[in-house]
């Protein structure tokens, strides 16, 4: 029997549950509408995690060879799964190191705590505290693209991406919703400039690659 309905990954983040098998989602058609994204991601996280392994034992020369700091940017409900994850990397690249910031919600509210509707003001105010409290951020923030609005550089505050970078004077990057977008954002040999846009795809297309590959 098919599944008929879906909760969001919210209410399993919320309820600290596992979530579903990845196989039960089928075809991931309500991702749009924040269903499915996590087991997705998890899925792509572990693949791309055991080719990374493979290459650092195989010497690739794509590995990092530079010393860096990244900061990921993230929201309150998904703080600790993010730092799941970047704790899995540093394994495999020990001269990265990452710190994960969860911004309140201040703009829409508290109870609001997705990733996605995080806005520029609330990401401004968060880092100029941090930075007066001396925190290091390292060589860039990384920004997922998800909490700026479809094919514009702009937060749903009407922040632009120009106006956030000038105001935490950081290097910033702009990361894709999947797993291999996140990961690449971190491992990846980034150029120095203020922003730093990966080739965007849009969330469908981004997703289509993720399931089936």
């Amino acid at each position: 029997n098919k599944p008929i309905v879906y909760l969001a990954d919210e209410f399993y983040l919320k309820a600290n549950v596992k979530f579903p098998e990845y196989k039960d989602y089928l075809d991931f058609g309500q991702l749009e509408d924040g269903i499915g994204m996590i087991p997705l991601f998890e899925h792509e996280f572990c693949k791309k995690v055991k080719s990374l392994e493979n290459n650092k034992n195989l010497g690739s020369q794509n590995i990092i060879k530079n010393k860096k700091t990244v900061t990921l940017v993230t929201g309150m409900i998904t703080k600790d799964f993010i730092e799941q994850k970047a704790k899995i990397i540093m394994q495999i690249y020990n001269n990265i190191t990452i710190n994960v910031i969860a911004i309140e919600n201040k703009y829409f509210g508290k109870d609001i705590t997705v990733t996605g509707l995080v806005v520029g003001t609330d990401i401004i105010n968060t880092i100029k505290k941090l930075k007066e409290e001396k925190y290091e951020f390292g060589d860039y923030v990384v920004i997922p693209e998800v909490m700026l609005k479809d094919d514009e550089d702009i937060f749903l505050d009407d922040t632009t991406l120009e106006k956030l970078q000038e105001q935490i004077n950081i290097n910033i990057v702009v990361s894709d919703t999947t797993a291999n977008g996140f990961i690449q954002s971190i491992v990846s040999d980034i150029p120095n400039e203020k922003i730093y846009k990966f080739i965007k795809l849009n969330n469908r297309q981004s997703y289509e690659n993720s399931i089936c590959h």
